[in-house]
This record gives C-alpha cells, structure tokens and sequence, in this order.
C-alpha cells in the first residue's frame, strides 16, 4: 500500500507539473511529460484519467480542438463514471462550440447539466449554463439560451455575477440581430448598476445597437456618456 501512495504521490506531482506548463504555454515540454506520466502510470498500474483530462486541456489551449474532442472522449468512454467525467463533458462542449459545431456542443453541455450532482462545483455548472446558452442561441434555439441566461442571473450569489449574465445575455442577443432586446438589457444594467465593471464596454456595445436599429442620436448619447465617463 505504501508504494502504490508514493507511485501515486509522483503521478500527481507530474501532473501538477503539466498544469503549470499548459498555464505558461510551454505545450511541448507539457506533451512530453503527460508521455513520461502516462508511461508511470501504466507501470505502476495506476489510473490515466487525470492525464486524459488535463491531455484534452492541452490540445485545447493550443488551438487543437479537434485533437480536445478527441482526447476528452477517449476519457468518457474509458471512465464513463469517473472523477473527471463533467470536467471532460465542458471541456468537449467548449472543443464543439469554438468548431462551430453548436449541436455537438448543446447536446453535451447539457448532458452535463443533467447529471450534475448536489455537490457539483457551482463554478462548473454556472459555465455549463452559460455555455449551453449560447450553444443553443448559435444552434438557433434562441428563447431556450435567453432562458438558460435568466437561470444563471437568478441563481448569481453576487452583483457581478448577475451583471455578467446580464451582459452576455445582451451581447447574445445583439449577435443574432435582436438588437431592440440588446438595448433594453443594457439599459437596465446601466440603471440598475451604473458603477459596475463593465460600463464602457456595456456602453460601447449599447451604442452599437442603437445604430443598428437607426437610432442615432440614443447612439449618439452612448458615445458621449462613454467619452465623458471614461476620457482616458
């Protein structure tokens, strides 16, 4: 028992040592220590699903998206009641939403969203639901994302959390031409919260709204608001 802990304390300080590889972009030294992981593990008889998951992770900051999904389904279906298996469901979602690939990318969030359990992170649902909503606003499904952006406002612990839903919401809503929808939430956000974090950008985008719509002067006066606010 001894030596299966310390084999299985070595494999997880190489595993913590390819998280920090992937965090400073050094991808090919992370590779080849996810190789040397994966030769360990298999000598000491130890799980790969921990190096399956943080193998999706790599691929995916590099751009390899096809090479995520890959990685990620390699690790559903090799511990379809594993650990990491949510982990791997969002990070085969984001691999499907940035291949534009939204149906993909829907049907997986919400797999995630339905087998979530009481004590599922909250930070990892919150990015399932908000993911699944613009998954569903790209594949069409627009009052379903609309919806599922309402669930993260209502159940955010804080104002900057409910802001933020808001302003995606908003920006969501601008992207597919509902741009009367667009302006209305970010007016609110503006009323409701005129100090929050995001009031230039929510400005910005506000103003490019109301041009689309040929409001030109509401337009105007967003511009200014933003010039004046913030003249730096």
């Amino acid at each position: 028992i001894k030596a299966n802990q310390d084999s299985r304390s070595v494999q997880l300080a190489m595993i913590g040592k390819i998280w920090c590889l992937i965090k400073k972009k050094s991808y090919d030294p992370a590779q080849k220590v996810i190789k040397e992981a994966m030769d360990f593990a298999r000598q000491k008889n130890l799980s790969i699903e921990d190096l399956h998951l943080v193998m999706g992770q790599l691929l995916y900051e590099k751009g390899d998206y096809e090479g995520a999904v890959s990685a990620y389904q390699r690790l559903i279906a090799e511990f379809p009641a594993g650990v990491h298996r949510l982990e791997a469901y969002l990070g085969l979602a984001n691999a499907y939403y940035l291949l534009k690939k939204y149906a993909e990318a829907v049907s997986s969030f919400k797999f995630l969203l339905d087998h979530r359990q009481p004590d599922s992170e909250a930070e990892l649902v919150e990015k399932a639901t908000l993911g699944y909503a613009w998954a569903s606003i790209r594949n069409n499904a627009i009052e379903e994302g609309i919806k599922y952006f309402h669930i993260v406002v209502d159940r955010a612990d804080s104002k900057e959390a409910k802001i933020n839903a808001y302003v995606q919401m908003a920006d969501a809503s601008q992207d597919v031409g509902r741009f009367k929808e667009a302006v209305g939430i970010y007016d609110d956000v503006m009323k409701n919260y005129p100090d929050n974090i995001w009031a230039d950008y929510i400005l910005y985008r506000q103003a490019i709204a109301c041009l689309k719509l040929d409001q030109l002067q509401a337009s105007f006066n967003s511009f200014e608001h933003l010039k004046n606010s913030f003249p730096n």
